[in-house]
């Protein structure tokens, strides 16, 4: 299970697995540079960052989340 932190400084979260958590937080302070900078170079003609179908599991994973918010349920992604 992801969870994620909504509402704090850092962006981060908690990883958990039976029993186990593991926090996280991510050095955010050159994230925005850093996808415009793959994403100029992708208009520019290179290749994209990440496969097409890392950017649908993505997007799946996103539109569950958004769905489990407004159901209050777990949704499939």
């Amino acid at each position: 299970m992801v969870e994620l932190t909504e509402g704090a400084y850092a962006y981060g979260g908690c990883v958990r697995e039976k029993g186990k958590a593991a926090p996280y937080t991510c050095d955010n302070s050159k994230l925005y540079t850093t996808q415009l900078e793959k994403v100029v170079a992708f208009f520019k003609g290179a290749e994209p960052p990440v496969s097409l179908d890392d950017a649908l599991e993505v997007t799946a994973m996103l539109d569950a989340a958004e769905r489990s918010v407004h159901s209050g349920k777990t949704e499939a992604g």
